[in-house]
Formats: C-alpha cells, sequence, structure tokens
C-alpha cells in the first residue's frame, strides 16, 4: 500500500475517533473539532511536499486546501 493510502487511512480513522470521543464525553467536543481540523490539514499538506520537492508548481493547491481548512473551520466552530 502506498505511504499516500496509509495518511489517508489513518487520518480518517483518526478523525473518526475524535467524532467519537466528543459522542462519548461531550466536554472534549471543541478539543476533538480542533484536533481533527490539523489531522485533515496534515493529511493534505503531507502529499504536496513530495510534489514540491519534485518541482512540480503546488500553488493552487495550497490556496484550495487553505480555503477548505478555513470553511471547515468556521463550520465546525461557528
Amino acid at each position: 500500500m502506498k505511504k499516500k493510502n496509509k495518511l489517508v487511512i489513518g487520518a480518517s480513522l483518526a478523525i473518526l475517533a475524535m467524532f467519537l470521543m466528543s459522542i462519548v464525553w461531550p466536554a472534549t467536543q471543541q478539543i476533538a473539532k480542533l484536533i481533527s481540523i490539523v489531522i485533515f490539514a496534515i493529511a493534505c499538506f503531507a502529499p504536496l511536499h513530495k510534489e514540491q520537492r519534485e518541482g512540480k508548481d503546488i500553488t493552487a493547491y495550497v490556496i484550495f486546501y487553505i480555503c477548505v481548512i478555513g470553511f471547515l473551520a468556521y463550520l465546525l466552530f461557528f
């Protein structure tokens, strides 16, 4: 299995774990949301680092991911 696929699967499982943690312990809901966004950001930007080392232009991807992460943060916290 590719490293990128393992990262996506691991990130998905971690986000699911944060969701379940926020259901079981409602007091941890805000922390679980924050951790989920950080995990999502890492899963998005980690593969881009490899593409940047290969000399590809990743500016459009970075702008898109920043917008998506900002939008998700807005939806989750407000």
